[in-house]
């Protein structure tokens, strides 16, 4: 995947979640599909603590960014997150499953 690593955001996400210095917030709809792709909340944090940012825009107010990465299983994520960075939220847009591990 020839995709553009957005730094800034990168580390932004990575360290805030690596801190625990943020809310994750979750709509039922995307829970939902966490529970159909069979990825948990421990999946979630890993990919937010160790992916990279790989699209960078804005929804509304909030930063609206693409990370890509995998989880300890090997399964490869691609989650959207909508991030308001002054009151340390996250909320979980999109979960897409690109690639399950091999058993």
């Amino acid at each position: 995947m020839n995709a553009i690593r957005h730094e800034v955001e990168t580390t932004y996400i990575n360290e805030w979640v690596d801190m625990g210095a943020y809310e994750l917030v979750v709509n039922a709809k995307t829970a939902e599909e966490m529970r159909r792709q069979r990825v948990d909340l421990v999946d979630i944090n890993y990919v937010l603590r160790t992916g990279s940012v790989v699209q960078s825009d804005m929804l509304d107010s909030r930063g609206l960014w693409d990370v890509l990465g995998g989880t300890i299983d090997g399964d490869l994520l691609d989650l959207q997150i909508a991030v308001v960075s002054s009151e340390c939220e996250v909320e979980l847009l999109r979960i897409i499953k690109l690639k399950r591990r091999r058993k």
